[in-house]
């Protein structure tokens, strides 16, 4: 098992870009929640330690000492404590810094809380400090050696290297299983590295930046765990076991590095430092994912600016990621939003992060003062327009405010009704004019709103006399056809129109207790296709290669109630179609408590990114069931539900059908395909 963490500043999102920044830091292991009585408790513990009892200081000039102490881990527990103390109620936060992070304080504390938690509970145990690893000579590791944390009064030179005193990887594992068999979640968050030797790397002393990687060990025989764990206890005692899950986030894997440098007068580590600032800007559902994904991009963005060419990208996370954050995160909803060169403001997130026109924000300096109830905010927003990746706000800067930042932390005070039904439309500059019918065409549609600034399309006549239709974001051609062909441009506007609606659907609805995944095997882990392939956080997939055309889309069902599912495909090209249910029968597309559902082995096609929603209910949606049919009439449809996602199909909504009653969700899952030369 490699354990790794990282963290980053997640900061403003490249804007007018239609791709989606999923936000996740780290790994963890995971398996069926328990069941729990009442909300979740989190028992902490954070350890840090800089000055190890065998450690080593570099002196200023000289070489790097064999083992060296460090010093980020002081700034490191002090921002993550902050980070989480300020945003969850802690049932227990336990600190052990340096001498009292020895081998047997950090163990004992783990049993400790594990005591104290109660099934459907979290510990969530950070780590900042020397990581390693332990040559294995005696094949028992099928990799040949083991990963592991350094604890304070490890690696004594006057005991033989396989009394070390390290933490091994399959000890870790043996105190997060016994947490485990009581029905406790365990999230472990480590910022060191797993490198097999020490970095003397001269860039180090030159940049002020240096590695967490102890020297490797070699050992004849695997340190054998010395532990009375909890579960061990519960079995002797016939204490009934329930299985919890647990999820590691890690900032370097197996062999690579884990960074600390210095900067603006402290030491502190890249991965806690990322961290920190993307739980900053956690939304209320956000999923172990997103927290890895954001972490990851603001790392690229951050550590590529310092011009020290030393980049921490590699960071890691294991599990079920697509599981709630900690199960119990705060509802307060923070963005990053920022100022143009033009003066206007925008939001760094858009539809594909469940932001609705008219919703409305509260602006602050920093989230801990958007956080505060003492706080007043800078300044008030609306939401004016949704794109997939950012947002449009109307600002009103308050009048008490002397000086505002060009970047502001938002908090969400109101949420809207949802995206607009209209559809705005930049004509060509003169000399390039369209005929006439075609504008009366657009003048026609109701949906369409012609405007001269910050368009959702942009038409134009190009040399050849065809009519191009862009995406203004992106300045992306979507189609061209001759300009005198009014019905397709009528047809492509409308299809351009539902797409949009459908998309601005996603992250509405109740919070429902499903497990709704892209995988290589179905939801019993069966029946495998190749492994999925991972770029920048998203998967992507290849036509024509077998190794990289093939998944599934599993959901699993662990709430009460039976639930519909129903799938829709949105496409490169501005397709929609209802993919994975007949609805010929509902009891059929029925799926009750604890069941699984499986849409594959897909096999993949078209070039560009897609979205699969989600849109499951407590009840069948029979209106969704003609989504493909031509004329989209949706017909005695009574259902508040039913009816807004069939009129979104049409490419118009309004508010009246955008608050149904009921248990229903809407989610995604984007990937990008790669479509043949």
């Amino acid at each position: 098992m490699g354990l790794v963490c990282m963290r980053s500043r997640f900061r403003a999102l490249a804007k007018k870009v239609g791709q989606v920044i999923s936000v996740l830091a780290c790994v963890l292991y995971l398996q069926a929640p328990a069941a729990a009585s009442s909300e979740p408790r989190i028992h902490a513990m954070f350890v840090g330690i800089a000055d190890y009892k065998h450690g080593e200081k570099r002196e200023e000039g000289g070489p790097r000492p064999v083992f060296e102490d460090l010093a980020g881990a002081p700034a490191d527990i002090a921002a993550i404590t902050s980070a989480f103390e300020s945003r969850i109620t802690l049932a227990q936060s336990k600190v052990l810094l340096d001498e009292q992070a020895s081998r047997e304080g950090i163990i004992s504390t783990f049993n400790t809380l594990a005591t104290d938690a109660e099934p459907g509970d979290f510990i969530l145990f950070y780590y900042s400090g020397h990581g390693a690893q332990v040559y294995d000579l005696s094949g028992q590791q099928l990799s040949g050696y083991s990963s592991t944390i350094v604890p304070w009064d490890a690696r004594d030179p006057g005991l033989p290297m396989s009394a070390a005193g390290d933490i091994l990887d399959n000890e870790l594992r043996i105190l997060i299983d016994s947490a485990r068999a009581r029905g406790i979640n365990v999230v472990t968050i480590f910022d060191s590295c797993n490198s097999g030797t020490a970095t003397r790397d001269p860039t180090f002393d030159s940049t002020m930046i240096r590695n967490r990687g102890a020297p490797a060990l070699r050992v004849e025989n695997p340190i054998e765990p010395n532990v009375k764990t909890v579960a061990a206890m519960a079995r002797s005692a016939g204490a009934p076991v329930a299985q919890g899950y647990s999820v590691h986030l890690a900032a370097a894997p197996d062999g690579a590095e884990a960074l600390e440098r210095y900067v603006d007068g402290r030491w502190r580590g890249d991965f806690t430092e990322a961290l920190t600032n993307a739980l900053d800007e956690l939304s209320a559902n956000a999923t172990y994912r997103d927290l890895l994904d954001a972490v990851r991009f603001n790392l690229r963005k951050w550590l590529r600016s310092d011009g020290n060419g030393r980049v921490m990208l590699d960071i890691r996370g294991e599990g079920d990621l697509d599981q709630q954050f900690l199960g119990a995160w705060d509802p307060i909803r923070l963005l990053d939003g920022s100022r143009d060169e033009d003066g206007s403001w925008s939001l760094q997130a858009g539809t594909l992060a469940g932001v609705t026109v008219g919703s409305r924000f509260a602006g602050y300096a920093s989230g801990g003062d958007a956080r505060s109830d003492n706080k007043q905010p800078l300044a008030e927003a609306v939401v004016s327009a949704t794109y997939p990746s950012y947002s449009d706000l109307q600002v009103d800067i308050a009048s008490s405010a002397s000086a505002v930042p060009g970047m502001l932390v938002w908090r969400e005070t109101a949420r809207g009704a949802g995206q607009t039904d209209l559809l705005k439309v930049a004509l060509p500059a003169t000399g390039t004019q369209l005929p006439e019918p075609a504008i009366s065409t657009l003048r026609g549609l109701q949906f369409v709103e012609l405007v001269e600034k910050a368009p959702d399309l942009l038409l134009r006549r190009r040399a050849d006399g065809l009519l191009e239709v862009a995406r203004w974001e992106d300045d992306t051609t979507i189609t061209a056809f001759d300009v005198s062909d009014t019905g397709q441009l009528k047809d492509v506007l409308t299809q351009i129109s539902r797409y949009r609606q459908v998309l601005g659907l996603i992250g509405a609805g109740n919070k429902i207790d499903i497990d709704f995944r892209i995988s290589s095997t179905d939801c019993y882990g069966g029946n495998p296709v190749p492994e999925i392939q991972y770029e920048d956080g998203e998967p992507k997939f290849i036509v024509g290669d077998p190794e990289r055309s093939q998944f599934y889309f599993t959901l699993s069902h662990r709430g009460g109630g039976s639930l519909y599912p129903h799938l829709i495909n949105l496409t490169a090209n501005y397709g929609i179609a209802l993919v994975g249910t007949t609805g010929q029968n509902a009891e059929e597309d029925k799926l009750p408590p604890g069941a699984c559902w499986n849409y594959g082995p897909a096999s993949i096609s078209g070039d560009g990114r897609e979205h699969m929603l989600l849109v499951i209910a407590d009840r069948p949606l029979p209106g969704l069931y003609n989504l493909n049919a031509t004329d989209l009439i949706a017909r005695n449809i009574t259902d508040p539900l039913d009816r807004m996602l069939q009129n979104a199909a049409r490419g118009t909504r309004s508010a009246a059908t955008n608050a149904p009653g009921g248990i229903w969700s809407v989610r995604a899952i984007s990937y990008v395909i790669e479509g043949e030369n």
